[in-house]
């Protein structure tokens, strides 16, 4: 019996061959891309472990998009590299500079050669206005992206009743302290809640939110970095 070779039948069959080697070599290299995006993740690396900054850094990324959606927060308990209680804007920054570049290089010692790195540092602080010696409370974010050059942004500011800076200033209290000493609260982790600034402003206002002010004003550089470019 002879056989009849049909051109068009030997043409299908190669081309079905082509295509199933084309498939096998893409389903082996998808994978190997997959895994290596998996590895180099955009890191927001926060200098704490103070729940209600970490939940207002949280916050602060769900407002802003593409600008910060990337990003996987990691939290980096860092040392401020001052005393507990800062009584000055300028050692408040400090405090909020050190704890970002310490994140940073926290992050960085772990993370791929490739991965983006955006480090934050918060803290609050106390300064004094030389006009009528009164105490402000604010809390200022760092931020950084080489662990170098850094942005601030600060929250708004509210004054701490005389009551409460006595115990600061005298007894050397940080603000829990001395909010539990005048008898405002019994909360030793008044700042892990609502902070003095809800006791205050009687819920109207709350640490979580005042801490978002900061993170939202330290960012502004991220739309806006040919306007915040260093010299």
């Amino acid at each position: 019996m002879e056989v009849v070779c049909d051109p068009c039948v030997d043409f299908k069959k190669a081309m079905a061959k082509k295509k199933s080697i084309t498939n096998a070599k893409s389903t082996q290299l998808h994978p190997q891309v997959h895994s290596e995006q998996q590895d180099q993740p955009a890191l927001l690396a926060v200098g704490t472990g103070n729940k209600c900054k970490l939940a207002a850094v949280s916050a602060v990324q769900s407002t802003m998009g593409s600008l910060l959606g990337q990003y996987t927060i990691s939290s980096h308990k860092v040392d401020s590299g001052i005393k507990d209680q800062p009584d000055s804007l300028e050692l408040t920054i400090e405090g909020a500079q050190n704890r970002a570049r310490a994140s940073f290089e926290q992050a960085k010692a772990t993370a791929s050669p490739s991965s983006e790195i955006l480090a934050l540092g918060i803290e609050s602080g106390l300064f004094f206005t030389k006009v009528d010696n009164r105490c402000f409370d604010v809390c200022v974010c760092s931020s950084t992206t080489d662990g170098i050059n850094f942005n601030q942004g600060m929250s708004c500011a509210f004054e701490i009743p005389p009551g409460v800076v006595k115990f600061v200033v005298e007894n050397g209290m940080d603000l829990s302290q001395a909010s539990n000493a005048a008898g405002l609260t019994t909360n030793p982790k008044l700042g892990e809640a609502e902070g003095l600034i809800g006791i205050l402003s009687q819920g109207r206002v709350t640490r979580q939110q005042y801490t978002e002010q900061a993170v939202q004003m330290s960012l502004m550089f991220l739309g806006n970095r040919e306007l915040y470019q260093r010299q």
